[in-house]
């Protein structure tokens, strides 16, 4: 027979416990009540309190079950259970729990802001938009939901939904600091920056806390104010040391400045702070996307003190760049996955690393131009056999001839494929006949009655990989016009004797500050002479935008200058012809290295350090241009050894296939 009053002196103990932080005696006796009256649904309520506070969740939550159970008109216990379950990750039932407890409280604000998170982390936005207007309806906490239902959509990428969940906020608060300062990085996320920086500056006027400085210091850090952005993360963390953003903050800026020592040292103590901050990790990542960040962490962890060492110590462990980017943002976006950059940079980390499936699924959330979405829909589809696939272009011609070959695997599914954009392309891919080709469209459409498949060109591996396609196909095969072949071999003839050597040393984008996987390809052409000195070569430039003078000039000790064809190459039917002819190419990766592979001709390629995700990790050969040798700048920017093996390889082929 159930000891009432035994039970009750025991929850009156137990909750003294919890209240005074003695967790064991609060269990202890919580747990004692429970026995002496099994049916007590007050007993159990307080013991899910007291596992819960010892982390004890799972168990916390059996007993917060059998509370509500006991007692199903408890609002408390409900809310109580509906928290558990979200602790846990169980959204589905978390939502459940927690519109019980509304239906029970409907006035209580704290009950709609949980139903309201865990439908967003269940995806099921309609009734998140229910549940907010039900909200507004019952607790006139107007400022205050719109502002939570602003950042649930902004976490999850619904960002139109945040800014108006966010304006609608200042609305009914015009003095919410938090919403002005949540408003302002929503819409430096979505590139709006001078408006942005208003909110920002709005929200540190109105409180002028340690976060609105970090805040406002990110501003100025997205729009490369970088001295500017220092000192506002320096104000932050003075006003709070342990703010671990603004440390790891702190360090972007000290990147983008080219102090990655002091770098490596905020972000230390950002993790030191807090292990699980996420833009600590994407920061660390970034540091190594440098050409020198992997070597001058090396050098910072052989100076740097234990406890600076200590929260970086999975990547310190490391031997390569590669493994140890793709482990930061491994973290970063375990952290925060609904991150469209680190997802974006965990995919071609994990490219570069030959793990096509994590990469190509992180690849679709690279940016994409006007009039095409950000991130393609990778739901499982249908089969794509007898539709039409609309491929958009939207990168450089290197990365469209590249993408381009896994084309034939459509067709070979019986599949009619339409290219639209790559204008300038449009003369070598009609000759070969395999799709239909259609001028830039900015018009998007995930599906069209006539069963088209519309697909970012960049999307298409990733989509294959769904269906089954999990090879790695061969070039996208072009063939050179005869007659543009014949007038270059005569225009070659007239420059010198055979053979025939294309040239280039630069490629990519220039890198102005430090930024972001930066294609920034170069070798210094004074080296690529010496490099060449003494072969029986003619050598031709095919370097754009080289002019006579800077060709002269960086060849100048070489003695021989470089026929300039530069202008001759600048059309890729013309750049198709001249690369046909040419016995031999050197460079680092571009447009001409696409055409070469696709006209089935070798080529000696210099990767820069560390590599671009196509040309591998490491290894003289890359599965996508399996005919093309590889000659790589070590992790200390050295050329030395690469440069001498390519020397060597370009005297056995000159020896094996005389002109």
């Amino acid at each position: 027979m159930p000891n009432k009053g035994g039970a009750e002196a025991l929850i009156e103990r137990a909750d003294l416990a919890l209240r005074g932080g003695r967790l064991q005696d609060a269990e202890a006796c919580a747990r004692s009540a429970t026995e002496l009256d099994d049916g007590n649904s007050a007993a159990w309520y307080l013991l899910g309190h007291a596992l819960l506070a010892a982390g004890k969740v799972v168990e916390g939550g059996a007993a917060f079950a059998r509370s509500s159970e006991l007692a199903p008109t408890n609002a408390d216990a409900r809310f109580a259970l509906a928290r558990t379950t979200a602790l846990v990750g169980d959204w589905d039932r978390s939502a459940l729990h927690a519109e019980q407890a509304v239906v029970l409280r409907p006035e209580q604000t704290d009950f709609h802001l949980l139903l309201m998170a865990a439908l967003a982390n269940a995806g099921r936005w309609e009734l998140l938009r229910a549940a907010l207007t039900r909200a507004l309806e019952r607790t006139g906490q107007s400022a205050v939901l719109h502002e939570r239902a602003g950042h649930l959509f902004q976490a999850t990428q619904h960002l139109d939904a945040a800014e108006q969940q966010y304006r609608l906020a200042l609305m009914h608060g015009p003095l919410r600091a938090g919403a002005a300062g949540n408003l302002g990085l929503l819409l430096l996320e979505k590139r709006e920056v001078v408006e942005a920086e208003v909110w920002l500056r709005k929200a540190l006027q109105q409180s002028p806390t340690a976060e609105a400085h970090n805040n406002l210091g990110y501003a100025c850090l997205v729009t490369e104010r970088y001295g500017e952005a220092l000192t506002l993360f320096k104000q932050a963390v003075t006003l709070n040391p342990a703010l671990a953003p603004a440390h790891a903050n702190m360090a972007a800026a000290m990147h983008r400045q080219g102090n990655l020592e002091a770098a490596f040292d905020a972000l230390s103590q950002s993790l030191a702070l807090n292990p699980a901050e996420p833009q600590a990790w994407y920061n660390l990542a970034l540091t190594l996307q440098e050409p020198d960040g992997f070597m001058r962490l090396r050098r910072w962890r052989a100076e740097a003190s234990a406890e600076r060492l200590f929260p970086l110590q999975e990547v310190l462990v490391l031997n390569s760049c590669a493994h140890a980017e793709r482990l930061c943002l491994q973290k970063a976006v375990a952290l925060r996955p609904h991150w469209p950059e680190a997802r974006f940079n965990l995919g071609i980390a994990s490219l570069r690393l030959e793990d096509w499936d994590a990469g190509w699924e992180g690849y679709a959330f690279r940016p994409a131009p006007a009039g095409l979405p950000t991130h393609t829909n990778r739901t499982k589809t249908a089969a794509p056999a007898e539709k039409t696939i609309r491929l958009h272009a939207e990168q450089g011609l290197g990365d469209i001839l590249f993408f381009l070959r896994f084309v034939p695997s459509l067709i070979s599914s019986e599949c009619k494929v339409e290219l639209a954009g790559a204008e300038r392309l449009h003369p070598v891919l009609e000759a070969t006949g395999l799709m239909s080709l259609l001028p830039a469209d900015d018009a998007w459409q995930e599906a069209s009655p006539d069963n088209t498949v519309n697909l970012r060109l960049g999307d298409l591996p990733g989509w294959l990989w769904q269906q089954g396609f999990h090879e790695v196909p061969p070039p996208f095969p072009l063939i050179a016009d005869a007659a543009r072949k014949a007038l270059v071999q005569e225009q070659l003839k007239a420059y010198g004797p055979p053979p025939y050597l294309g040239l280039t040393w630069r490629a990519g984008t220039a890198r102005v500050g430090r930024g972001v996987n930066v294609l920034d390809k170069q070798i210094s052409p004074q080296a690529l002479g010496a490099l060449l000195d003494g072969l029986p070569v003619t050598v031709v430039s095919l370097q754009r935008q080289a002019t006579d003078a800077e060709i002269a000039a960086a060849f100048n000790g070489w003695g021989r200058k470089p026929v300039n064809l530069t202008a001759l190459a600048e059309a890729p039917e013309d750049a198709l012809a001249l690369l046909s002819v040419l016995d031999h190419h050197v460079g680092v990766s571009n447009t001409n290295v696409h055409l070469r592979a696709s006209l089935q001709r070798t080529s000696h390629v210099l990767v820069p350090h560390p590599s671009e995700w196509r040309w591998g990790a490491s290894g003289d050969r890359s599965p996508w241009f399996p005919q093309t040798r590889v000659y790589r700048q070590t992790a200390d920017l050295e050329w030395h050894e690469a440069l001498e093996c390519l020397r060597q390889d370009l005297l056995a082929d000159i020896t094996r296939h005389p002109r």
